[in-house]
């Protein structure tokens, strides 16, 4: 078999990977077989039928004895190779100082939903290597999805510590933990700083890989949701990394947090919650401008999003439920804008 070599990225970074199924020394094995067996043949060619009888025997004995060798050497191997668990769990037990093969059969287990296993092996990579960055932030998220919202936090910051100049999956994880549970985690004094450090951490993942529909999504979320107090605050902060220019009088941030949206839509069309969320802000924002002609451009984009959003991921029923409020809104801009429209 001759190696399958492929590239694969691992947190925005290229490495090469071959299938585990294939060999390169197999490519210098074919060969010295056919070198070998033309000879054989050639010699046996210029023998008598007796003779030829009496010496290929044992040579028939030896090569059946090496192929059930090979066989069972073979059949073993593949029960170890059947797939990603049997192959890491092997490897772990070969090398229980590997810490690739613990992270590795943390992430299987991880993918599996066996959440404490995963834990247990994610902790036993870092007492092998303290500085394995990857391990950090996929601990933080097992500790994150068990609810251990300090736990996570502190994995989190490790893993930016460490990698941070790269690890855009970190960042967002960072972000998105204080983010969602901020209040669960007794920082209720520190909503400001926070609301500081959640748009930080978005930005430092945008920027690392600006391909990243998450974050740009999280991050329109999280500026759609943003309450105008806090907003006020943050229009006060200096931000060294951020691009968003705050709206001093009303503290408005539709622009950016649609653009955001319409960014997430493009570079990452499989995330459905997308049309529905720059719809409904289409809609609440309409009403601000509702006798003007880009009212009536806001309602029929929201209305192409959310028949898009029906039609390709019929069993989000979000869309259908924001479809009527669309439809109402409308019936009621005046007949000459619809006109234009």
């Amino acid at each position: 078999l001759f190696p399958t070599l492929g590239i694969v990225f691992e947190h925005g970074w290229p490495i090469f990977g071959a299938d585990r199924y294939s060999y390169i020394p197999s490519a210098l094995l074919v060969p010295w077989v056919a070198a070998v067996g033309s000879r054989v043949a050639l010699a046996l060619s210029k023998m008598s039928s007796a003779r030829r009888t009496a010496r290929c025997f044992p040579l028939s004995f030896l090569t059946s004895s090496l192929l059930c060798c090979l066989c069972f050497q073979s059949s073993y191997t593949a029960s170890k190779w059947e797939n990603s668990t049997s192959l890491w769990q092997h490897a772990t037990a070969y090398g229980p100082k590997d810490v690739v093969a613990h992270y590795n059969l943390g992430c299987v287990y991880e993918r599996e939903g066996k959440l404490k296993e995963a834990s247990s092996l994610f902790e036993q990579a870092l007492a092998i290597d303290s500085s394995y960055g990857a391990a950090w932030n996929n601990w933080g998220f097992i500790r994150e999805t068990m609810k251990d919202y300090s736990g996570a936090e502190h994995c989190y910051r490790k893993a930016i510590a460490l990698n941070g100049d790269r690890h855009y999956t970190a960042h967002n994880n960072m972000a998105k933990l204080l983010h969602m549970h901020g209040s669960e985690m007794k920082r209720k004094n520190r909503v400001q700083s926070d609301a500081q450090e959640i748009i930080y951490h978005y930005n430092e993942a945008i920027r690392i890989f600006p391909q990243y529909g998450k974050a740009l999504y999280n991050l329109a979320t999280y500026f759609h949701t943003l309450q105008p107090e806090i907003l006020k605050g943050l229009n006060e902060a200096e931000f060294s990394t951020s691009s968003y220019q705050f709206n001093s009088q009303n503290f408005d941030l539709f622009d950016e947090t649609a653009g955001l949206y319409r960014q997430a839509i493009t570079v990452a069309p499989q995330l459905y919650e997308s049309y529905h969320n720059l719809a409904s802000l289409l809609l609440t924002h309409h009403s601000s401008i509702l006798r003007t002609q880009e009212a009536a451009s806001m309602l029929i984009e929201g209305r192409r999003l959310l028949d898009y959003a029906m039609a390709t991921f019929p069993s989000y029923d979000r869309p259908k439920q924001l479809l009527p409020l669309v439809d109402d809104a409308w019936r009621r801009l005046p007949q000459e804008l619809k006109h234009k429209s």
